[in-house]
């Protein structure tokens, strides 16, 4: 009876923290949203170059 209360609450702690992360889409779509953003201005490539390369890092963490 005790696993069962325990395996239920770990799986449990996990549903709502997987809730609480970011996806590979949203953070897909933070990349595009940025790459449109330099193709309107492109001079501001080089100042979200770290930006992009953070979330592609991130990307890559996540197993994306």
């Amino acid at each position: 009876m005790l696993r069962i209360i325990t395996l239920t609450s770990i799986l449990g702690m996990v549903l709502v923290l997987s809730a609480c992360g970011e996806s590979c889409e949203s953070v897909q779509d933070q990349m595009q949203d940025i790459g449109r953003e330099i193709q309107g201005d492109p001079s501001s490539a080089m100042d979200r170059s770290e930006e992009l390369e953070d979330l592609r890092d991130k990307m890559q963490e996540m197993g994306c």
